[in-house]
């Protein structure tokens, strides 16, 4: 499928340009509109969590400003891309990033994952899927662009672990096609599943494949959720 040009973030969006759209726009998030977001993978709404504290009131993102910004729903990620001039990128935009023309299987290309590629589940993190042989060095999130050799071909950070992505297309089965109805043009109603790609850090080894694809409900936060933009 032949896809039109069009300019990817290098990393995801962090706390830092966050904070400046925030700061600009006066946004406020669903998360600190309702008091409470998900936590640490399970759905359970833990009470004070929001993109400032993404596992909760005592936690923090001071000294985090180039970590990826998490605990944003879709609304909140569409917004963001709309006030620099661009938008989230859909399904397709985001896996031609990460798998090239060579239909690669992580974008770093087909070796397994190990802790100088990404951040996912490991040493670093009590669960009894982390990988206890790798260590990225973080338990949480870490800075964007932290693991240069596991660029896409395109030379994209972060496509795997880190922090899911949310796109701007529907969560409908496969083959792709374009003509659907799967690309927003509107905003998707609350109810509606959209595609999230890439996996993140609380995410064992085999779930962040370049082929991985979630159904979110566009209303929902994490504290392993964020996003980057595409330009036209």
């Amino acid at each position: 499928m032949a896809l039109a040009g069009y300019w990817i973030d290098r990393s995801e969006v962090t706390n830092a340009m966050f904070e400046q759209f925030t700061a600009d726009t006066h946004f406020v998030t669903g998360a600190e509109r309702s008091g409470a977001s998900a936590v640490n993978g399970y759905s359970e709404a833990v009470p004070a969590a929001d993109w400032r504290h993404p596992q909760g009131l005592t936690s923090s993102i001071s000294g985090l400003d180039e970590h990826p910004v998490v605990q944003l729903n879709w609304y909140a990620a569409q917004a963001y891309c709309q006030w620099v001039g661009g938008q989230l990128p859909s399904e397709a935009q985001w896996e031609k990033a990460a798998r090239g023309s060579d239909g690669r299987l992580f974008p770093w290309g087909n070796e397994m994952p190990k802790g100088v590629f990404l951040n996912a589940a490991d040493a670093n993190l009590p669960v009894p899927w982390a990988k206890n042989d790798q260590d990225d060095g973080h338990r949480y999130t870490s800075p964007v662009g932290n693991y240069p050799a596991g660029a896409s071909p395109y030379g994209v950070l972060d496509l795997a672990g880190n922090a899911w992505e949310w796109t701007r297309s529907l969560y409908r089965d496969y083959p792709y096609k374009l003509d659907d109805g799967r690309e927003l043009s509107a905003d998707p109603l609350q109810t509606d599943l959209v595609t999230m790609r890439g996996g993140c850090w609380y995410d064992d080894y085999g779930s962040v494949r370049a082929t991985l694809r979630y159904g979110g409900k566009a209303d929902q936060s994490t504290d392993g959720t964020g996003f980057r933009c595409v330009l036209p």
